[in-house]
């Protein structure tokens, strides 16, 4: 195994010099090898030929498949607050629902609604800097903010920007509010763009988020047409292209395992993270039949047409999403084949240093898993259960 790419600096590092010494070679000769790296911009980045192995073991878990607040519908938004407490936004009951660190629920707050404090259609939450829950409402075309136990503070008017999925609003490192999948009103523009706004909830600008500059995939080859609509091809490798919760975009070629990460807004490349040799897993039967039946579900609904099934692909797309914990290190979630969640985890200047596993499966998409130390908070799902709130502990264990 080889990873490559650990961020370029702008000076070589004391070791780097050291090394090059003890390895006979003359203070010329060290001089004219660091000179190169300056003009290139990048230092030798430190390799972890046998990483550390973590293992993600489940200590808390909250949810049930009964009625009550333990009976989440869908989670549209979780906080791990700073007392060790958990916030959960359940957008079909329109309720944050609050838990003690034991997973003791504490109470509820909102309703349906559009007054004060209510929510008509939330679709995330998020934590200010001051430990302040943000709701993204945009059926109310508002933002509405609680202190952590719940009480009702303010509510701020936001026109919904277009975007009805999950929301992936988040503060930046300047404590401005980022909300995102912002899209222009010309259909030739496809380009994503993030509104800013500063503690007050004032505009203070809107940015058009960098581009991967992927080359285009036509609708050919993974959209299926169908008489009453479309749909895309479960498992079709697209280009990678995901945002982190500090204000990086992160790209890849399809099942790539070489990692860009662009800064928010001028594109500039911060770092590279390179693994050679993984391959995509591979899909089990049932993982499989699940695709098929899918497909055959939707042609139900808007009606047969040719699908040959040997175009759903027998391996997954490789990398599923990229996170960054309170201490920057950088977590990318890669497929596997059966349960479980693995992640590769890398330090802020992009040297790999182990790969974690949690033997129950973890939401992804705009859910980023909260880590904070040795500990984790994720929402944990599986299709046709109710999601349940997990807390683990990442346990290492020592190289051979």
């Amino acid at each position: 195994m080889t990873v490559s790419g650990a961020g370029c600096r702008r000076f070589p590092m004391l070791e780097e010099v050291r090394s090059l010494q003890a390895a006979g070679i003359s203070g010329s000769g060290v001089m004219a090898i660091l000179l190169v790296l300056l003009v290139s911009g990048c230092a030798p980045s430190a390799e972890t030929d046998t990483p550390e192995q973590w293992r993600v073991v489940e200590e808390l878990r909250i949810g049930s498949e009964e009625d009550g607040p333990e009976g989440f519908g869908w989670i549209a938004g979780l906080v791990w607050q700073r007392d060790g407490s958990i916030a959960v936004l359940d957008a079909p009951a329109r309720e944050i629902r609050f838990f003690d660190a034991e997973g003791e629920h504490l109470r509820s707050v909102s309703r349906r609604g559009a007054g004060p404090g209510e929510l008509g259609g939330p679709t995330g939450m998020v934590a200010g800097p001051d430990g302040m829950l943000w709701v993204n409402d945009p059926s109310n075309s508002r933002i509405s903010v609680f202190a952590p136990s719940g009480e009702f503070l303010r509510q701020h008017v936001v026109v919904s920007g277009g975007w009805n999925g999950n929301w992936g609003g988040y503060f930046d490192a300047e404590g401005r509010l980022v909300d995102d999948g912002v899209f222009s009103t010309d259909p030739a523009d496809s380009r994503v763009r993030l509104r800013r706004f500063d503690a007050g909830m004032a505009r203070v600008d809107t940015v058009v988020a960098p581009s991967c500059n992927h080359a285009p995939i036509p609708q050919s080859e993974y959209v299926i047409r169908l008489p009453r609509g479309s749909m895309a091809i479960p498992y079709f490798p697209f280009w990678f292209e995901r945002y982190d919760q500090r204000g990086s975009v992160w790209c890849a070629k399809p099942n790539e395992y070489r990692l860009t990460r662009l800064r928010i807004p001028d594109g500039d490349t911060l770092l590279v993270l390179e693994r050679r040799g993984v391959t995509p897993a591979a899909l089990t039967p049932e993982e499989r039949e699940a695709a098929v039946e899918e497909v055959r579900t939707v042609m139900q609904r808007s009606g047969e047409a040719p699908f040959d099934f040997n175009r759903i692909p027998r391996t997954k797309p490789l990398l599923e999403q990229v996170s960054v914990d309170d201490a920057n290190r950088i977590w990318v979630r890669i497929a596997t084949t059966g349960p479980g969640t693995t992640w590769d985890v890398f330090s802020a200047d992009g040297r790999y240093l182990a790969q974690a596993t949690a033997p129950f499966t973890v939401t992804g998409g705009t859910h980023h898993p909260i880590v904070r130390g040795e500990r984790m908070v994720v929402i944990s799902e599986k299709p046709g259960e109710v999601a349940r709130i997990v807390r683990a502990r990442i346990g290492r264990e020592a190289r051979p």
